[in-house]
């Protein structure tokens, strides 16, 4: 098998919220987020950027102080049954394929670590709550970004 060099200097670990799937990302000036996902089935990195206006859209779509799910069940995707929610939402008004809609669960791990989103205490149907208004979400992750650089390297 034919080893793989990465270059991680730039690139903050983290897990998924319940699943705890490792993954990388990083964030740039104008706060795309670039997540880096190992893929098993495929035994190699695919790296996807979600733009900011993305996320900007993802957060007005989103109900102000109420619950919203996850919402990123490929087969409930894929057959237009999924409630609306966080992956609902890429992989419909955004245009996500069903496996980047799945960066619902990275993005709701980078919103809850920076504490921009609360997360329920039920252990199926994962919901979040945004605990900021929608437009304040760039300072706190670029933060929690540089934290998580600084931890990977202590």
């Amino acid at each position: 098998m034919k080893q793989i060099i990465i270059d991680e200097s730039g690139w903050a670990h983290t897990t998924t919220l319940r699943k705890k799937k490792a993954f990388s990302w990083r964030i740039n000036d104008t706060c795309d987020i670039r997540v880096r996902r190992f893929f098993k089935n495929e035994g190699k990195l695919r790296e996807t950027t979600i733009p900011h206006g993305v996320i900007d859209g993802l957060l007005r779509y989103l109900p102000a102080q109420a619950w919203f799910p996850l919402a990123n069940n490929v087969v409930k995707l894929k057959n237009d049954t999924e409630v609306d929610g966080i992956g609902r939402y890429l992989y419909k008004r955004e245009g996500f394929s069903l496996t980047e809609a799945q960066l619902a669960s990275h993005i709701a791990a980078l919103f809850c670590r920076a504490n921009l989103w609360d997360i329920n205490k039920e252990r199926k149907s994962m919901s979040f709550r945004s605990i900021i208004k929608e437009t304040e979400w760039r300072r706190p992750l670029k933060e929690h970004y540089r934290r998580s650089l600084s931890n990977d390297t202590a």
